[in-house]
């Protein structure tokens, strides 16, 4: 028998995890924290609203179940910025930018 692989029209366990008590109450804590506001300085969309993950991995560990321990590593974005800054490799936000920086630090760099 082989594996079971992700296919086309199967949820991945992440996608599943999305649906989770925990993964609500992470969701609920970062948008209120962010005032349920698109963080992204110009936005500030309070529509269609979506919880990222500046990284999944901290001190080479995963976050991907823990994230309620890591939420400066999670921002609120709305959709159209969320796709945005996965399109931008070498935004701060991006979670395959080396670079990429928390929220605490992203707020202080959109100040100066």
């Amino acid at each position: 028998m082989s594996r079971l692989f992700h296919k086309r029209g199967r949820k991945s366990k992440y996608l599943k995890s999305l649906d989770s008590p925990q993964w609500q109450e992470v969701k609920r804590k970062v948008r209120i924290r962010d005032n349920f506001t698109c963080i992204i300085e110009g936005c500030g969309k309070q529509s269609n609203l979506e919880t990222h993950h500046i990284t999944y991995m901290v001190y080479g560990f995963s976050i991907v179940g823990e994230e309620i321990k890591y939420l400066e590593w999670l921002v609120t974005l709305c959709e159209d910025c969320h796709h945005i800054v996965h399109k931008d490799r070498k935004h701060l936000l991006n979670p395959k930018n080396p670079f990429r920086i928390n929220v605490t630090d992203f707020r202080k760099r959109q100040k100066e």
